[in-house]
């Protein structure tokens, strides 16, 4: 229920997304109470895409608290910038400036790095628009710093998957041609059988026209010898 909402929300179709969630919602209240802060947090985020500011803050705040007691930073960063986004929104800066400072210490303590990088820049974006220029400055270092650190994490990874295939690729060539060597291997003791076989009809037909040639010589030279005795005979009468 949870994922089909997601889907809604992706497709913009906003209150299909609120009614899966919903649903979602009602089915983990009886177990698994920690399975609930899911869709409590991105129920507030369609509120909050919605504008529906008072809404968004009541199922994050509660996104926030059960995160905080099943121990999950995940929901528990996304439901603080969520807030902070309600703050910002309400025109409360300062709130929206402790939702965020909040979020990306518990995104570093957690690793998280997107999530850590979306709360820098949020904060960086923030600390501006409130003059304070130091601490601007230096939040948008360290989300371009964490980036840098996402975009060669995932250049690493880009690079073993290219090595992987690459090793993939050379082992279907190796087993390809190991495979060939073998099938001209097994056409060759064929082609051996198939000359022995041929061989051998060949010599036993040869061998049968021999006999055949032999028995014949001799029937005609027997037929022969027989005539001979009976002229003998004949003469000697």
């Amino acid at each position: 229920m949870n994922n089909i909402g997601l889907v809604y929300g992706d497709k913009g179709e906003y209150e299909m997304s609120l009614v899966y969630y919903t649903k979602s919602l009602k089915l983990y209240t009886s177990s698994l109470a920690c399975g609930g802060i899911y869709p409590l947090e991105n129920i507030g985020h369609i509120f909050l895409k919605i504008g529906k500011y008072d809404s968004a803050e009541f199922y994050l705040g509660r996104a926030l608290r059960g995160a905080e007691a099943c121990n999950n930073p995940v929901v528990e960063l996304g439901a603080l910038t969520g807030l902070a986004e309600v703050s910002k929104a309400k025109y409360q800066l300062k709130n929206a400036l402790l939702h965020l400072e909040k979020a990306y210490q518990i995104g570093i303590r957690s690793g998280l790095s997107r999530e850590t990088a979306i709360a820098a820049k949020s904060l960086s974006e923030l600390h501006e628009q409130l003059g304070h220029t130091n601490e601007a400055f230096s939040m948008f270092k360290a989300y371009h710093a964490i980036q840098d650190s996402i975009y060669n994490n995932e250049n690493a990874k880009a690079i073993g998957k290219l090595e992987a295939q690459y090793e993939y690729e050379l082992s279907k060539r190796e087993h390809a041609v190991a495979q060939r060597i073998e099938n001209i291997e097994k056409e060759r003791m064929l082609t051996r059988e198939k000359w022995i076989r041929n061989t051998f009809i060949a010599g036993f037909l040869a061998m049968i026209i021999v006999a055949f040639m032999t028995y014949r010589n001799f029937h005609k030279k027997k037929v022969s010898n027989l005539r001979l005795r009976l002229l003998n005979k004949e003469i000697n009468e």
